[in-house]
């Protein structure tokens, strides 16, 4: 992630705390990042989750398989790219591809 203007504020998930983040749908989560429901969702307590902000300037290398969360704070433009050395076919492995 290229951020070019404004900037966001992004949760990052390792993909080793896979277990207690309640993947219910191809690759998303039924717990929501921005009001975490503990009482729902208690293996989430376990969860490590890194907070970065990314400002204009800045990059982000995200790798394959980890979890996140972006939310824009301002008016803003980033630019994303993907180099995938096989293909990205990820969807085909999860049974609800065709209900997002």
């Amino acid at each position: 992630m290229a951020q070019v203007v404004g900037r966001k504020h992004i949760r990052l998930i390792p993909p080793y705390e896979l277990p207690h983040l309640y993947n219910h749908r191809h690759c998303y989560s039924q717990v929501n990042l921005d009001h975490i429901d503990y009482d729902r969702f208690p293996s989430f307590h376990n969860v490590r989750v890194i907070d970065v902000t990314l400002s204009p300037g800045q990059l982000l290398f995200l790798p394959v398989g980890w979890w996140h969360h972006v939310t824009g704070l301002d008016i803003s433009i980033t630019m994303t790219f993907t180099n995938f050395v096989f293909d990205n076919d990820f969807y085909s492995f999860y049974t609800t591809h065709g209900e997002i």
